[in-house]
Parts: C-alpha cells; sequence; structure tokens
C-alpha cells in the first residue's frame, strides 16, 4: 500500500510540475531530461524522511514564542539536479517568464535543532528511482514526458 501511495504523490508531484518527480520519471522512461534553460536557478529541497524526522522530534518540544523552521537541507540549482541522476540532459528554451539565474539562499540552522545530520539528495536517487512503477503510469501521461503535452492537460 504504501508504494501506491508513493507512486500517487509523484504522480501529482509530476502534474504540479515538482522538478525531481519529473526528472526521476524522465530517467525511468530513458528519456533525456529536460532543463529549461541553463537550468543555474537554486531550489530548496529535504528528503522526506528528513521532515518526518524533524516534526517527530519537535513534537511536544515547548518553547515561550514562536520558532520558523525552514523544512530544507540543501539549496541546489536544476541543472545539478539534473546530473545527479546520471543521464542525458536537453536543455530547452525556458516556456516561464523568471531570471535564469539567482542564487537562492535559506536560512535553516533551526532545522538541526530537530535533526543531527541529513540525507544529501544524491544519496535518495535510487530511493525514488525504485519507488517509480512505471506499469502503474496511465499511458496517457507518457506523452507529458516526451514532450507532445504539456502536463497541464493530463
Amino acid at each position: 500500500m504504501i508504494g501506491l501511495q508513493l507512486l500517487l504523490l509523484a504522480l501529482i508531484g509530476i502534474l504540479f510540475g515538482t522538478v525531481i518527480n519529473r526528472f526521476a520519471f524522465m530517467k525511468k522512461m530513458n528519456l533525456p531530461i529536460t532543463v529549461y534553460g541553463k537550468g543555474l536557478q537554486r531550489k530548496p529541497i529535504i528528503c522526506l524522511r528528513d521532515v518526518v524526522k524533524s516534526i517527530q522530534n519537535s513534537i511536544g518540544t515547548v518553547e515561550p514564542g514562536h520558532k520558523i523552521v525552514n523544512q530544507t537541507t540543501e539549496c541546489l540549482s536544476i541543472v545539478d539536479m539534473a546530473e545527479a541522476f546520471n543521464c542525458k540532459i536537453k536543455h530547452v528554451l525556458n516556456p516561464r517568464v523568471e531570471k535564469e539565474d539567482y542564487d537562492m539562499t535559506i536560512e535553516n540552522k533551526n532545522l538541526f535543532h530537530y535533526i543531527d545530520t541529513y540525507t544529501p539528495f544524491e544519496n535518495e536517487i535510487e530511493h525514488i528511482l525504485a519507488d517509480i512503477d512505471l506499469s502503474k503510469l496511465p499511458k496517457k501521461w507518457e506523452d507529458a514526458f516526451n514532450g507532445t503535452r504539456r502536463t497541464a492537460d493530463v
């Protein structure tokens, strides 16, 4: 049942444009990973297990006032994420109106009050790929990956 739930979460991520899920499905389908523009935009990421661990460890912690805990462990560029999948990368014209590159930094020191160590992105790739079962992917969704259909049309 958990495998099915993970697949559904991954498919939801694809429909909403979650880049890591899209890259993982493209690799599993032996398609080149498409990166919009140069792919220098940096995005915050965190392993789901690290999120769960931090929430579990924060339960019962009572502190006066409030504390902001940014749930992110790394900021990686889109092209760095794509390269971590060790497959062909295809740069395409960016259809979005956004800066080609920017350096995002996030303050996450409060997160490390609740987790001692974190899982690096490159260590998660094999787990992500193992959770994807292409036999459960609706045939019509394949077009969302091969460029003949926009994801929003699925």
